[in-house]
Formats: structure tokens, C-alpha cells, sequence
């Protein structure tokens, strides 16, 4: 299986973000896994690895896992103001945006495909299980 250089959870709940590593981990596709449980953050985080000339010490990631409910700033609140950050370097092309979440509601999805399909490559319900996760990393990677 390839190698996935950095993956990048973004979400509030501890429980969720600790299973999820599990499952990352145990693939062994990646050496960094970083998870950042409040989205201004992650987005702080992002707009700083897009935008600064020598972004070694925050790189962006190859494949993002985003929730949607989330305090603050939800996941769709979140791809809006992604949305609008410059690119000077051409760096949002590689990063690959799963929507991960537990909502059950059918406008959760269709809102995501057709209000942000040019963002996100796709949408998932939680709990990422190891065959998601594989299926994910063979099919984008």
C-alpha cells in the first residue's frame, strides 16, 4: 500500500479522534498523524502551510478527516473560510477533505456535494473502520 505522508484529523471529540488514530496507526501508511481538535486551529494550521514560502515546520497534509458539528466553527463553516485562503504555491491542489461525521441527515450530504464538491473529495459516516480507510488510501493515493 502507499505511503501517505501526513494526515490530519480535525475534530472536537476526544473518544472519536482517539479510535480514529487506532485505525490510522495500525495501517502504517503514514509517519505523521496529527490531530487538532478545534477547527479555527486546524484552519490557522492550514492557512499558515499554504500560505508561508518555507512551510517546513507546518506542511500541509495529504488527506484531511473533518467533522462537520463542531463548536465555534463547523465543517462547512470551515470549508467556506478554506475556501478563501490565497494559494500563492499551489499547495491546496494535493490536500485530499473527507467529510467524517456521525450525522445521519441526508441535507448534511447533498449540501456537501453540490455546495462543496470542489472542495472536499468525499464524504464518510463515522467510525472510520480500517476498510474505509484502505478503500481511501488505494483509490486517492
Amino acid at each position: 500500500m502507499k505511503k501517505v505522508n501526513q494526515i490530519l484529523l480535525v475534530d472536537d471529540n476526544p473518544a472519536d479522534n482517539e479510535f480514529h488514530t487506532l485505525v490510522i496507526e495500525k495501517a502504517k501508511i503514514t509517519d505523521k498523524l496529527m490531530c487538532i481538535p478545534s477547527s479555527r486551529k486546524a484552519l490557522e494550521y492550514l492557512r499558515n502551510s499554504i500560505t508561508t514560502k518555507d512551510n517546513a515546520g507546518a506542511r500541509v497534509p495529504d488527506l484531511l478527516f473533518l467533522d462537520l458539528n463542531m463548536p465555534a466553527m463547523n465543517g462547512f463553516e470551515f470549508l467556506e473560510q478554506l475556501r478563501i485562503i490565497p494559494d500563492p504555491y499551489k499547495r491546496k491542489g494535493k490536500l485530499r477533505i473527507f467529510i467524517l461525521t456521525g450525522s445521519l441527515n441526508p441535507d448534511d450530504f447533498k449540501l456537501a456535494m453540490e455546495k462543496y464538491g470542489d472542495v472536499i473529495t468525499g464524504f464518510r459516516l463515522k467510525p472510520l473502520m480500517d476498510t474505509i480507510f484502505t478503500d481511501i488510501v488505494e483509490h486517492y493515493f
